[in-house]
């Protein structure tokens, strides 16, 4: 308890000599659309359809990894408003209800990470032909996204795993596409270590990291995240050092990530 009080200490003392410094902003999407968040409505699913799980069935004309995309698709998104069920096609024509938000053709660990850095949870990636694949975006971390899937090894298994950026190399799809539905309302952004989400970073956001690692004070899920600068799954004095030193310019603005679902 000692050693925490101290560098409570040492650390407030360099917050109070550091004052706002406002940083570069970092996106996190809120996962809500409508009234009921895509991040429920996605676990839900995904109770129903556990890893490991079995799914031989098909969904609006589809089977296998494109029926049960277009399935968790409607169970999150719904119809669109015409009443049409929301789809999408590997070439990229007649998309119904679903916007592409880019595109990939050279699998390098750079170009998928800078697609995926407009991701958001419940959005879809698809390969194109000839290896034809649909995935359920979970969650992105600085090394890697977190994908949702069935039929990935042609066994109609269901698998919710981490892909690291460059893990897709020399698959033989002609490219990467991610779409979103048109009626996905990803909500504010905020930047990294913005914990109280007032649109800066500065030594206000870092009191707050510092009194949760210190145990004297709590926060919400979305702050927690936010206040994990280095991503370790938990908050410390050192997420606190980072994030005085983001808003100092002291270290770059870390790239986005969503937290898994």
């Amino acid at each position: 308890m000692k050693k925490i009080r101290q560098t409570v200490c040492a650390v407030l003392v360099f917050l109070l000599s550091v004052g706002f410094m406002p940083a570069a902003r970092f996106a996190v999407t809120a996962d809500a659309i409508s009234s009921s968040p895509v991040r429920e409505r996605l676990e839900a699913f995904k109770a129903s359809y556990p890893a490991g799980s079995r799914w031989t069935a098909e969904f609006h004309g589809s089977n296998q990894c494109k029926g049960f995309a277009r399935m968790a698709v409607y169970h999150i998104f719904g119809q669109t408003g015409s009443g049409a069920y929301r789809q999408w096609s590997y070439s990229g024509e007649n998309n119904v209800g679903m916007v592409p938000l880019g595109s990939v053709r050279s699998f390098t660990a750079e170009n998928v990470r800078a697609l995926l850095a407009r991701a958001a949870i419940g959005d879809i990636l698809q390969f194109d032909k000839p290896w034809k694949h649909s995935m359920i975006v979970c969650g992105l971390e600085s090394d890697g996204v977190w994908i949702y899937d069935c039929n990935a090894e042609n066994d109609c298994v269901v698998h919710f795993s981490k892909k690291s950026f460059g893990s897709w190399y020399g698959k033989n799809s002609a490219k990467l596409t991610l779409l979103r539905a048109d009626n996905y309302d990803v909500g504010p952004t905020y930047s990294l270590g913005d914990v109280n989400t007032d649109g800066k970073v500065n030594s206000a956001d870092a009191r707050l990291a510092l009194r949760a690692a210190a145990g004297i004070g709590t926060l919400t899920g979305t702050q927690t995240f936010l206040a994990d600068v280095n991503a370790d799954g938990e908050v410390k004095s050192a997420d606190a050092r980072l994030i005085i030193r983001i808003a100092a310019r002291l270290e770059p603005t870390p790239e986005k990530m969503i937290p898994a679902a």
